[in-house]
C-alpha cells in the first residue's frame, strides 16, 4: 500500500491496486510519477485510489555500500552514477546484511527530498543476519 499526493491531494492505494508495467515488475518507487484512475470516497482520512498507474519504468541503479551499521540497520550506498544513497535494512530484498565494498542493485528514489535506495538486492560479499 502507498499514498499517492500532488499539489492538492492525497489518495491512499492498497497493492492490489497498483499496475506494473509487466507482471513481476518493481513495487512502486518512493518519488515515482503514476497516474490515479478512479477515486473511491471512503468516510476515511484519504481517498481510494482504484488504479494506480507507472507512467515510465523506473531507473536501476548499481552500487558500492560505503557503510552500514547493522545494529541501527542503516548506512549509504555510493551509485554509479557518483551519489550517494540512504540504505534501510527495510528497503533489502533478502534477511542478508550488506558489507563495506559489497555490491548492491536498487531502484534509486527521494524520502524527503533525499536520495534513498529502494527496493536493494544484495550481490556478493554478503553477511548472514545474526
Amino acid at each position: 500500500y502507498g499514498f499517492v499526493t500532488d499539489e492538492e491531494n492525497t489518495v491512499f492505494f492498497s497493492a492490489s491496486a497498483f499496475e506494473r508495467l509487466k507482471p513481476g515488475g518493481p513495487p512502486p518507487v518512493l518519488g515515482e510519477i503514476v497516474d490515479v484512475l478512479g477515486i473511491e470516497l471512503t468516510g476515511k482520512t484519504h481517498p481510494r485510489a482504484k488504479r494506480v498507474m507507472r507512467r515510465a519504468k523506473p531507473a536501476i541503479l548499481g552500487g558500492i555500500v560505503k557503510r552500514f551499521d547493522a545494529k541501527g540497520g542503516w548506512g549509504f550506498v555510493i551509485g554509479d552514477d557518483g551519489e550517494e544513497y540512504f540504505l534501510h535494512r527495510s528497503d533489502i530484498a533478502s534477511t542478508a546484511m550488506p558489507i563495506i565494498g559489497g555490491r548492491a542493485i536498487f531502484y534509486p528514489c527521494k524520502r524527503q527530498g533525499k536520495s534513498r535506495a529502494c527496493h536493494v538486492t544484495l550481490t556478493g560479499n554478503v553477511k548472514a543476519q545474526e
